[in-house]
């Protein structure tokens, strides 16, 4: 298993493990996204993931050769380590969240009606999906 980071053309880092790299594109599982940041005034570092795609179940995603930058085949083994502790808890929170009978969020985030008549109704919808990553992704320093 060989897990990889791919710089896309857009600047955005993903994490994953490498399932297949051929001359058209890179197929990734567990993909998440990288952000970066920092905690707080002490500028303690901070990498939050997120799933990759949030609206689809599966965690596999292929990237076409011409939206990557670049490929990193050597994350370093803190990286590793935290991704590796951190994307089991995002998968049974993504899972459970489709399990559960009451999707009330996803559902009104999928069956929402785009035709914003005030710009509240925009934040609103803005709002739910922030919520949505939030619930779906992991935030916690590495230092």
């Amino acid at each position: 298993m060989q897990h990889v980071v791919i710089r896309l053309k857009d600047g955005t880092d993903v994490i994953g493990i490498l399932l297949n790299e051929r001359e058209r594109g890179i197929d990734l599982a567990d993909a998440c996204i990288l952000r970066y940041g920092f905690k707080d005034t002490a500028g303690y570092p901070s990498i939050m993931l997120m799933k990759y795609c949030a609206v689809s179940r599966s965690f596999d995603v292929y990237f076409k050769r011409e939206d990557i930058s670049h490929t990193f085949y050597d994350p370093v083994p803190t990286l590793v380590n935290y991704f590796e502790k951190t994307i089991v808890k995002i998968k049974e929170n993504y899972s459970r969240a489709f399990d559960k009978q009451d999707n009330s969020m996803m559902d009104a985030l999928i069956n929402y009606d785009y035709d914003y008549d005030t710009v509240e109704e925009m934040q609103e919808q803005e709002e739910l999906i922030l919520a949505m990553a939030e619930k779906f992704s992991s935030n916690t320093t590495i230092q």
